[in-house]
């Protein structure tokens, strides 16, 4: 996870072709005089490709598998050779909710896309909006047409209908919600 320097938006990251990411990283065991091994590692990064840059000015490295051996000291290579961004079209990335800057949170529906364009103007397509009953006039469907003439589609690249646009202001009121009750209370 990653979020925007404004800190208000987290964006999952994955690879394209769904498989998983595999960063470059050292390791080393240190022994106290107590005789106690402490185990230590750290992920390597490298300047960001252009799909992280939108996000961040610096990227792990990622090795691909055909890589690990070099990287690993089993084949001959220069290791060095790897420390640099990825291809910009290896990695995907994609708003998700907030609910993820929570530990209390848990479950894979963090993971889902959320229309980045929502969370920013759903507030000025339905200004009037009173929680999950009504609107100030605009049906589902007309928002959706919004959303559309905007360019804003769906997880599959479908286009938001009213069911959608419904759906998706559940989760943002549900979020809403979790976030609420995950606060610190004021003292």
């Amino acid at each position: 996870m990653e979020a925007l320097p404004d800190g208000k938006q987290p964006y999952a990251i994955a690879r394209q072709d769904g498989t998983p990411v595999s960063f470059a990283g050292i390791w080393e065991a240190w022994r106290a005089p107590d005789g106690e091994v402490l185990r230590t590692f750290a992920i390597l990064t490298t300047t960001a490709n252009g799909t992280m840059a939108q996000l961040h000015d610096r990227m792990p490295v990622i090795l691909e598998p055909d890589q690990w051996s070099m990287w690993l000291c089993e084949a001959e290579g220069d290791a060095m050779g790897l420390m640099q961004p990825a291809a910009d079209d290896i990695l995907r990335l994609w708003s998700v909710s907030r609910a993820v800057n929570s530990v209390r949170n848990n479950g894979a529906d963090l993971l889902d896309r959320i229309y980045a364009w929502l969370w920013a103007n759903f507030i000025k397509v339905c200004r009037a909006r009173t929680p999950r009953n009504g609107s100030n006039g605009l049906r589902w469907d007309e928002i959706a047409q919004i959303m559309e003439m905007d360019g804003v589609v769906g997880s599959r690249g479908d286009p938001p209908n009213a069911n959608s646009v419904r759906r998706v202001w559940d989760r943002v009121w549900r979020d809403k919600e979790r976030e609420a009750e995950t606060e610190e209370p004021a003292e």
